[in-house]
């Protein structure tokens, strides 16, 4: 009898200093690219509190909405 279970989401984390662009967009191409094959997140080790708005405008021209976009603080997975 084979295992048909799903494997877990492999999970990716993008890390840039104010977690406003680069990461921002790293991580929605995971997210374009992987599915529900990959779980993915964005941090900065000194977040500006805002994701910039050219990364939001090309969010909503791409497949995932952008304007969802948000930064979260991730100590649990990104310590100073």
């Amino acid at each position: 009898m084979t295992d048909t279970a799903t494997p877990a989401p492999f999970k990716l984390l993008f890390v840039c200093v104010e977690n406003s662009n680069r990461s921002q967009m790293s991580q929605a191409f995971a997210k374009i690219l992987g599915g529900d094959k990959v779980e993915s997140y964005s941090a900065g080790s000194k977040p500006s509190g805002i994701v910039n708005p050219k990364v939001r405008e090309g969010g909503r021209e791409g497949r995932k909405g952008g304007s969802t976009w948000r930064q979260e603080r991730r100590k649990d997975k990104v310590e100073s």
